[in-house]
């Protein structure tokens, strides 16, 4: 899924394992065993919903 998470957002993989080794994850992660990283659905849509520029909006 991580492969799948970043070529949403548009960043290689290496990137969001960089920012989690680092403490700076731009999503909630879940750990499975000592080396697996799995995120939800939910926390990727509303990741991605927040970086959505409503219409009309100002900067």
């Amino acid at each position: 899924m991580e492969t799948e998470v970043a070529a949403m957002l548009g960043i290689h993989p290496k990137t969001l394992a960089k920012e989690r080794r680092r403490g700076q994850a731009r999503i909630p992660f879940v750990r499975v065993g000592e080396r697996g990283v799995r995120y939800r659905r939910t926390d990727v849509a509303r990741y991605i919903k927040a970086l959505c520029v409503k219409r009309g909006a100002t900067a």
